[in-house]
């Protein structure tokens, strides 16, 4: 019985993790912005969502910077803890990673970056840069996310 609890409960959280965000209140001073490029990119949606990782047992807090009229482009940086510091980020399955979604078909991952996590859950702030592994470069980002769950 504890074991089908446990399962019912990871499986709802990664349900609501990955079947949208919620469009509630998202009309507040909650964004992302960044240089992507050297171009200046403003996300008009920024949240933070709590994952939990089934097959390891884990949890991640991902900042999310969405906007609201389309799916493209996007970025999420995977942080495993709501701990304010400085973290570094580093590629694909490191504990701190980022992801650059430009379109359907191009998805980007960091290689090496840093993380400034200033305020953390459920109303998330602070700044990040990252090089992505194509050698794109996402600097001066800072995000004011609002936490989900």
């Amino acid at each position: 019985m504890k074991k089908s609890l446990t399962f019912v409960v990871a499986a709802l959280v990664m349900i609501s993790a990955f079947t949208g965000c919620e469009k509630g209140d998202t009309t507040g001073t909650y964004s992302m912005t960044a240089n992507i490029g050297g171009t200046p990119v403003a996300f008009d949606n920024s949240l933070v969502n709590v994952v939990s990782k089934p097959i390891t047992g884990t949890v991640s807090y991902v900042i999310q910077g969405l906007n609201n009229q389309k799916s493209y482009p996007y970025i999420y940086i995977y942080i495993p803890t709501n701990t304010t510091g400085t973290y570094s980020i580093g590629g694909y399955g490191s504990p701190v990673y980022a992801i650059y979604a430009v379109d359907t078909l191009t998805t980007k991952y960091s290689n090496s970056g840093s993380l400034v996590f200033a305020a953390g859950f459920p109303l998330a702030t602070g700044a990040y840069s990252f090089t992505c592994t194509d050698g794109t470069v996402i600097s001066s980002g800072s995000f004011s996310a609002k936490g989900l769950n």
